[in-house]
């Protein structure tokens, strides 16, 4: 093929801790830019440095560069004045020559890089929560080292970021922002780029791909389709194209979006070789692979009830468990933090709802004993989707008596996690037995037996009442009966009365109302 243009040596200017290096004091011998979606871009580079011009570099050991920055010493690449890495430096290796001469052996990652070093644990469950919050969280952490494109922009209400959460529950669970950046962005069926500049881009925003013009006589092209009918183009030229730069050919036919790329040296020259996509390529969603399998554990803050009513629901808060989870995987090498619960926006507070397994099926046979409001609870994730978790039991609940005294049970439920009134109170101990109830409490049996080997006392602060549809019948031994003002009896048919003596003391007078009045007594004696 017949060359127009070419870059050389002579277009490649090289930043070590922003300070150029005079490019006549160094040789180029070897040179590899790799950059594709949701990876970092890296670079390898051979040098060969002149001494005399080796105080350029700041550097004569690895550990010089490891004191200037601690693994921040930026390195920056440009080609023809146009970047085409920015990142930082990862592996050196620096050897001299009997010349006096060094070479360079110098690996660097893209400023992505830093967003991959700390493993997070951090719930998002208010369901309000937008994709573009979360992303602006992450963007926060890294002040203005890292700078993500278009998630300042006025027009809200287009921006497909503004989604709200998918199912209302996202978990980064060990996972880095890096990690965790480009699995939400799947979400949205889209890849996170770690351009040449240094920037970040989710998926192909509007107005952020450089429009590039194919030049033919510098290159080949390949086509390509896979099996969901998506068309890439493979270019092989030596030009040189950044990560999501838009190739339009001569005719104007738009070729797409560079979303992998490789930019060698060999002979003096640069060679580039790249693949595109489609602007409406769907990039496949990427499920939670970390949280399979795994527990956290929570502490209730309410037990709301479905609006189906069919299934048993309660919020969880999962701070505690966040940093329980974290304190686990203190012991690797890789830095832990625990980001903790966002639950609250706008001043709102909104949780995911949880179900949570009882001991009783649906015609509820078995006891039902829910877990108590700032109780300690399992929620386990059996698959690799945030939303399918659940409550497995209460755990871990420290001073409370029911976890290590077989002989005491208790049920008690709230109005509110800040209310101390009760709703329902169920207390089970070896000596006692008590249910507190707000309203109405029933009992249904076919036939009921009651024992008591020493005292019963019912006590009402209101009225007693006893119904039955057939005949009562009272056995015992001794039976007093004292009331405090009226005594009032009814008797629609007959009452008999059958004493061995009976004696009746009357303080004031007695009245007797009848039609006939039959007296039968073998003596009769009247004092006055």
């Amino acid at each position: 093929m017949e060359l127009e243009t070419n870059y050389s040596v002579a277009d490649l200017k090289i930043l070590l801790s922003n300070n150029e290096i005079r490019s006549e004091g160094y040789l180029v011998e070897e040179f590899e830019l790799n950059f594709q979606e949701n990876a970092h871009s890296k670079i390898n580079i051979e040098i060969k440095v002149k001494k005399e011009y080796k105080n350029d570099w700041g550097i004569y050991t690895r550990e010089d560069i490891g004191n200037q920055a601690e693994n921040n010493v930026s390195f920056d690449v440009l080609l023809k004045k146009r970047k085409c890495f920015s990142g930082i430096v990862q592996n050196i290796i620096v050897m001299e020559e009997d010349s006096g001469d060094i070479k360079i052996k110098l690996e660097a990652l893209s400023k992505s890089e830093k967003m991959d070093r700390v493993k997070r644990y951090r719930v998002y469950q208010n369901p309000q929560i937008k994709y573009i919050d979360i992303i602006r969280e992450i963007a926060g952490r890294y002040n203005e080292e890292i700078n993500i494109l278009g998630i300042e922009l006025e027009n809200k209400d287009t921006n497909i970021l503004s989604e709200k959460i998918k199912k209302g529950l996202i978990i980064q669970y060990y996972e880095t922002d890096w990690e965790f950046l480009i699995r939400i962005a799947s979400h949205l069926k889209m890849a996170v780029f770690s351009m040449g500049a240094g920037e970040i881009s989710i998926g192909f925003m509007k107005g952020i791909e450089s429009i590039r013009e194919w030049n033919k006589n510098n290159g080949n092209i390949g086509r390509g389709i896979d099996k969901f009918n998506n068309i890439s183009y493979y270019l092989t030229s030596v030009d040189f194209y950044n990560l999501t730069d838009n190739i339009i050919e001569n005719d104007k036919k738009n070729m797409g979006i560079v979303t992998n790329g490789y930019i060698g040296y060999k002979n003096g020259k640069f060679y580039g070789e790249y693949s595109t996509k489609q602007k409406d390529y769907i990039y496949e969603y990427i499920p939670n692979e970390n949280i399979k399998g795994c527990m956290i554990e929570g502490n209730v803050m309410s037990l709301p009830i479905a609006k189906n009513g069919k299934i048993a629901i309660m919020t969880v808060d999962f701070y505690s468990g966040l940093q329980k989870a974290a304190s686990n995987k203190s012991r690797n090498i890789i830095e832990i933090e625990s980001g903790g619960d966002w639950f609250l926006l706008n001043n709102k507070e909104e949780r995911f709802n949880f179900p949570y397994t009882t001991p009783y099926s649906k015609t509820n046979t078995g006891y039902f004993c829910t877990p108590e409001i700032m109780d300690t609870v399992a929620v386990n994730f059996p698959t690799t989707e945030e939303s399918e978790g659940y409550v497995v039991w209460a755990v871990n609940n420290e001073g409370n008596i029911r976890f290590s005294n077989p002989y005491v049970r208790n049920y008690t439920t709230k109005f509110g996690n800040t209310s101390e009134e009760v709703c329902y109170d169920f207390r089970l101990n070896e000596s006692s037995y008590l249910i507190e109830c707000a309203e109405d409490a029933r009992e249904i049996f076919n036939n009921k037996i009651i024992e008591c080997k020493n005292n019963i006392l019912v006590n009402s602060k209101n009225n007693i009442t006893i119904e039955n549809a057939n005949e009562v019948l009272l056995i015992t031994k001794t039976y007093d009966v004292e009331v405090g003002e009226n005594y009032a009896e009814s008797v629609k048919s007959k009452k008999s009365c059958e004493y061995g003596e009976l004696t009746e003391d009357i303080s004031k007078a007695r009245k007797v109302r009848c039609e006939i009045y039959d007296v039968t007594t073998g003596a009769y004696k009247v004092k006055q």
